[in-house]
């Protein structure tokens, strides 16, 4: 459930320098030069801002957006807890080996140019969906037909218990037969959402109407008008002025900051997301263990937490937070700081310190490079501070803030040391799936480098044949991720929401950030 923040609205201030507001300023004006000072809403419109880049057209490549803002539906729906509930299937069987699933889909789903949904277009939709990269390419499906107006079977080639969740992901969105040319390339949005598609100009602005042909009824709010706005001081100064009414991914300060102004209202909530060090376990002075427990051991996460994050709750104790239940384990004790055994933990793999305080092997010096990117504002800090924590320890770090696509960049080619990133967990409703991704065979783009271990690989492969209806599959990846570090825990994430006084009780969150859930928002009568 969302809750409000816990900041007061007397907190004082903390003051963007006179770059950062000119900046922000400026982008405004620019937009005002093309006609739009602001998203100018009507009765009924909710103005959204958010960090969020707008893609092309395709549903397997840039279907979030789609999804966000409730234009397109999957298969599978899910609640808070990850349960898969209903969406345009209404209900699903399981042959008893596992290898048959059989979806119904729901009677008279209109898309919106009027065309209704069935199933041989649904199968069709989801073999398109296969195509790799695309997510559903993960799982081992030998073929999808259609029986009828309204089965649609998928045939595995062996048991993959996690199917559900795919079929929730953004990228199996089932679009209208008319939304695809002869060639199935996509050649414009129509779903079947409560809300359809009335404007799209990639990469800033987005617009939808409410959808009459809809199941789900009449709606407060019967459109939305959608920009996005990368910098996070401009979002700021579009919350002070209540130039929009949600204005997504707030950091601590800048919220102190709008609720200097007692009118203004933010709406928290943990998501699960984790600020992590992905280490390259294969480069020579990563792969020795005691430098990783020593480089853990030197990371005060109650300051960062404290200090910068400005929430105590959000130091990472381990790798998954608190509301990934099944994957965070109670039990687990807690990394924390040991300047002095992290000391003793690199003299012991031959890292001795020097007269200018940094560590030495040999003729080598422990000089380590971290790449971060600046898409999230909290990133770079936490970067200069982790930078300052190890050279306590006699580790030197060179900080590169570069773009997030660097990273996995140098994943692949094996060149990075450490990387400082925010993993979501959540970009599929089972976590199992990132987690595949991240420490299966091979590593993954944000999760392990050159980082081997069987136990896991192999309790993973079992987690995606079996499932895990005891908890101990997951409970053993976690206890192991927690002792070899492939990849150090910093903190957990909160995602914070400003408010315009627009919007009448407030907003929910889906944990998945799948939706925004703009169809259950109440809109008051007047205007901000």
């Amino acid at each position: 459930m969302p809750f409000a923040d816990s900041l007061s609205s007397r907190s004082p201030q903390i003051p963007c320098s006179r770059r950062q507001a000119l900046f922000g300023a400026g982008a405004f004006l620019g937009l005002a030069a093309c006609g739009q000072p602001h998203l100018d809403a009507g009765e009924g419109i909710l103005r959204v801002i958010g960090p969020w880049d707008l893609g092309g057209f395709d549903p397997t490549k840039s279907g979030a957006m789609f999804s966000r803002l409730q234009i397109a539906e999957t298969l599978i729906e899910s609640d808070n807890a990850g349960t898969p509930l209903p969406g345009l299937a209404t209900g699903w069987t399981t042959s008893p080996d596992g290898l048959v699933w059989t979806f119904r889909l729901r009677p008279a789903v209109l898309f919106h140019d009027g065309s209704t949904l069935n199933a041989a277009h649904t199968a069709w939709a989801l073999r398109r969906a296969m195509e790799p990269p695309a997510t559903l390419s993960l799982a081992p499906v030998a073929d999808i037909t259609s029986q009828g107006d309204d089965m649609v079977i998928i045939r595995l080639t062996k048991p993959f218990a996690p199917l559900l969740h795919l079929l929730s992901h953004t990228s199996t969105q089932i679009w209208a037969p008319a939304a695809f040319g002869p060639n199935g390339d996509v050649r414009n949005v129509i779903a079947s959402g409560p809300y359809r598609l009335t404007r799209f100009e990639p990469p800033l602005r987005m617009d939808t109407a409410f959808f009459a042909g809809h199941r789900g009824g009449p709606r407060s709010v019967k459109g939305s008008a959608y920009m996005t706005v990368s910098r996070m001081e401009t979002r700021t100064l579009i919350a002070e002025g209540r130039q929009a009414d949600l204005i997504y991914s707030i950091d601590a300060p800048s919220a102190r900051h709008i609720l200097a102004d007692s009118r203004n209202q933010i709406i928290a909530a943990q998501m699960p997301r984790t600020l992590i060090l992905k280490v390259n376990s294969g480069n020579p002075k990563l792969a020795d263990l005691r430098v990783r427990r020593a480089i853990s051991l030197a990371i005060d996460r109650q300051g960062i937490a404290s200090g910068i994050l400005l929430d105590p709750s959000l130091a990472a104790g381990q790798l998954f937070p608190p509301m990934l239940q099944g994957w965070h384990d109670p039990d687990l004790p807690p990394l924390g700081r040991n300047v002095e055994q992290a000391g003793d933990l690199l003299s012991q793999a031959g890292w001795l310190r020097e007269g200018d305080g940094i560590r030495r092997r040999d003729d080598q010096s422990l000089h380590i490079t971290l790449k971060t990117y600046s898409d999230r504002a909290e990133l770079p800090v936490l970067a200069a501070a982790l930078q300052e924590q190890l050279r306590l320890v006699g580790i030197a770090v060179e900080v590169q803030i570069n773009n997030s696509s660097d990273i996995p960049l140098s994943h692949r080619d094996k060149t990075v040391e450490l990387a400082l990133v925010a993993r979501n967990y959540a970009n599929f409703v089972d976590p199992t799936i990132s987690v595949i991704q991240d420490f299966g065979r091979g590593g993954g783009d944000f999760g392990a480098t050159g980082w081997v271990n069987r136990p896991v690989e192999q309790a993973i492969d079992d987690l995606l044949t079996h499932g895990d209806p005891d908890g101990r599959r997951r409970r053993g990846i976690a206890q192991v991720l927690q002792a070899e570090l492939p990849v150090i825990p910093i903190s957990w994430y909160m995602e914070r929401v400003a408010l315009s006084d627009r919007v009448a009780g407030g907003v929910s969150f889906d944990p998945y950030e799948r939706t925004l859930r703009i169809a259950d928002v109440r809109l008051a009568g007047g205007r901000s």
